[in-house]
């Protein structure tokens, strides 16, 4: 396979509270004209140069929420390959992105994002959320599992193909590819 000239460092976090007595993630849906408009997401964003991935995610989560998240656990890494993906309709192809995923439980301060919803966990699966962003929450539901590590293959706006690996505290690693390619 051809090396990838570059790709985005980024990353995620699923921020968990209960909220009105029920499990609850912090999520919200992308405006028309932006990167992934239309879908749910959980907030992140883009790595500056030089910035490890925890001090990434904590500057992305209190500049797009104002909170500051309070010891996030990075649980995994996922290369998003988008050599064949298209964004939005007039949109191009995007450089790939190697995204940390992490889950968060406690934070401080004040929600300044007026986008930003409480999303009870029982009900995230029926949000318009990215395939890919579906099976991370699949991936993150494996407790048992210290660390996963994924890719995930896109050609226009359809997700192609999966792989991931998880990694247990007792040695054991579990390897998963599925192939969503229609006959």
């Amino acid at each position: 396979m051809a090396a990838v000239p570059h790709a985005i460092l980024a990353t995620l976090c699923y921020l968990v509270s209960d909220v009105n007595g029920a499990p609850s993630t912090l999520m919200h849906e992308r405006k028309a004209g932006e990167f992934q408009q239309g879908f749910w997401i959980a907030f992140g964003g883009k790595n500056e140069i030089g910035e490890s991935p925890e001090v990434c995610i904590a500057r992305e989560y209190k500049e797009e929420t104002g909170l500051v998240l309070v010891d996030p656990i990075l649980r995994g890494k996922v290369y998003f390959d988008n050599r064949k993906r298209v964004f939005n309709e007039g949109g191009g192809v995007k450089p790939d992105n190697l995204v940390d995923i992490f889950e968060c439980s406690k934070f401080t301060g004040t929600l300044t994002n007026p986008r930003a919803v409480w999303v009870p966990n029982r009900n995230l699966r029926n949000l318009n959320m990215p395939p890919g962003d579906l099976l991370i929450l699949d991936w993150m539901e494996k407790r048992e599992a210290r660390f996963f590590s994924g890719v995930l293959r896109y050609e226009r706006k359809d997700l192609l193909q999966s792989e991931v690996t998880f990694y247990y505290p007792d040695g054991k690693v579990e390897r998963i590819v599925r192939d969503y390619r229609r006959p």
